[in-house]
C-alpha cells in the first residue's frame, strides 16, 4: 500500500483510535485531540460513514492532506 492510500482511504472512530492506542487515552481525551487536529487543518472529519457491508458506521477522522505532508516531512 502506498503512503497516500494508507492515510486517505480510511476514517477512524474514537473507539478505533482508542484501540490503536491500547486504551492509553480515554474517549474524552481522544475527542479533544481529534478536534484540535481538525481545527489546525491536520485532520478531516466525516459523518455518515458506512461499512463495506453497507451498514451505518457513524462518524470519524482521517489525516488531512496538510497532516499527511507534515508526517512525510519528518
Amino acid at each position: 500500500m502506498d503512503s497516500q492510500s494508507s492515510y486517505s482511504d480510511y476514517y477512524l472512530s474514537f473507539l478505533q483510535i482508542q484501540d490503536g492506542l491500547d486504551d492509553a487515552l480515554d474517549i474524552k481525551e481522544i475527542r479533544k485531540a481529534c478536534r484540535s487536529l481538525r481545527d489546525k487543518g491536520l485532520a478531516s472529519y466525516m459523518r455518515g460513514l458506512m461499512t463495506e457491508d453497507g451498514e451505518v458506521a457513524g462518524s470519524g477522522y482521517q489525516c488531512s492532506d496538510r497532516g499527511r505532508a507534515l508526517v512525510e516531512s519528518e
